[in-house]
């Protein structure tokens, strides 16, 4: 039995009151289902909502996959220009400085160079490249070669390069090498021993 029917039975509601209620309940049920929107339309929208969860999908994959592209494209790039730096450079180390600029930076840097190979940088066949490090740059001097190779890809690795090398001065004129002190303390003679009469 039904509590309707109990409420009924016992008096405690009458068949007007029980009607009343029911008439509410049905209204609320037809509001309730008046709002539901058709079968075709929530299946239209669950199939545009997995669409668009898929096309979303897609799309992080797509920018992932893209993230890890450029990211092994400046990999490779880094060790092209390793390899490209190590492998051209060459071993001159000398009394001459020689400034040069240094990447990402207003300052000048200064390399050591011998005076064999003041002419090939003065003329173009060689130049001085920045090989970046952890902490820095660490400065070598290349072949031209490898220089025409840098420029092509990584320019601002080349701190120092005539690549235009006319209108320089003659390979027999050098700069002055500097064979002697240049101290600015000054020379004190050395007292002379009094000698013996």
């Amino acid at each position: 039995m039904s509590l309707r029917d109990q409420l009924l039975a016992k008096g405690l509601a009458s068949k007007k009151d029980v009607r009343r209620v029911e008439q509410d309940l049905k209204r609320d049920r037809k509001q309730a289902e008046g709002h539901q929107r058709p079968k075709s339309q929530r299946e239209a929208e669950e199939a545009a909502a997995a669409e668009e969860a898929a096309a979303a999908a897609l799309a992080a994959r797509l920018e992932e996959r893209r993230r890890r592209e450029e990211a092994r494209a400046r990999q490779e790039s880094a060790l092209r220009v390793q390899n490209l730096i190590r492998s051209n450079a060459i071993r001159g180390g000398g009394p001459i400085p020689w400034h040069h600029r240094i990447p990402q930076s207003q300052r000048i840097g200064r390399l050591g160079v011998s005076p064999a190979l003041v002419g090939p940088l003065l003329r173009g066949e060689l130049a001085i490249a920045a090989l970046p490090t952890g902490l820095g740059f660490d400065f070598r001097l290349v072949r031209r070669s490898a220089a025409e190779s840098l420029s092509g890809f990584a320019p601002q690795l080349i701190v120092f390069w005539n690549a235009d090398p006319t209108g320089t001065s003659a390979p027999d004129q050098r700069p002055l090498v500097r064979d002697w002190e240049t101290s600015l303390r000054p020379h004190r003679l050395a007292p002379v021993a009094a000698s013996a009469a």
